[in-house]
């Protein structure tokens, strides 16, 4: 039962950081497309970005054949939870740093 949970646990918790993971990319190609240009740091985000999202789709799809060993899960829960913390953080420092919609 404890392991049903865990498993259940990591996807919704890839699922979270995958959405958030989108909205911080849609700010940023938002805001290249009004304005044509994004600083180093945030290109460099929305390149490498979408690769670390896609890994994390491929991680929740192994989980869902069940590819993947019990360990291993177990392993991902602390990793996952800190990379959806991370990303959120990343969220809020862009929605503060890069002007709204309405701006433009």
């Amino acid at each position: 039962m404890a392991e049903a949970l865990a498993i259940v646990c990591i996807v919704a918790n890839i699922t979270q950081l995958v959405d958030s993971g989108s909205r911080v990319l849609k700010h940023l190609e938002e805001y290249q497309s009004e304005l044509g240009e994004i600083t180093e740091v945030f290109r460099h985000i929305k390149a490498e970005l979408p690769v670390l999202l896609d890994a994390f789709r491929q991680t929740k799809a192994a989980i869902d054949s069940g590819s993947m060993q019990d360990e291993t899960k177990k392993a991902l829960l602390p990793a996952i939870e800190g990379c959806g913390v991370q990303i959120e953080s990343l969220n809020d420092v862009i929605v503060k740093a890069l002007p709204a919609s309405s701006d433009f």
